[in-house]
């Protein structure tokens, strides 16, 4: 999975929109949202993140760990929708780069 740092679609690299460039006779692909050539593959952040998020939507009260790696895409992303509420992720050092996270209800 492809991920466009510019505009956060994500897809396949077979959904790419392909063009050659005539002077060099080089094929691009751009998202096909917003023309942007610059891509990142998910990794394994975005997996625990994903994996988090789905663990939080089947119980808000339980508590997780996580690097600050995943904690930064987590808080970037919120607030997030989950059960017909908008919640904050919450976070909460543990030292040597580890974090418990815990949700409240957004306002």
């Amino acid at each position: 999975m492809l991920i466009c740092n510019d505009c956060g679609w994500s897809g396949e690299p077979g959904e790419l929109v392909s063009k050659t460039d005539d002077l060099n006779d080089r094929d691009f692909s751009y998202c096909p949202y917003c023309g942007g050539n610059d891509f990142d593959e998910e990794d394994e952040d975005g997996k625990e993140s994903n994996r988090i998020l789905e663990s939080f939507a089947v119980m808000p009260d339980s508590k997780h760990r996580a690097s600050i790696k995943v904690v930064r895409r987590l808080l970037i992303t919120g607030p997030h929708f989950l059960n017909g509420k908008m919640w904050d992720v919450k976070s909460k050092s543990l030292g040597a780069g580890i974090y418990e996270l815990s949700l409240k209800e957004a306002k």
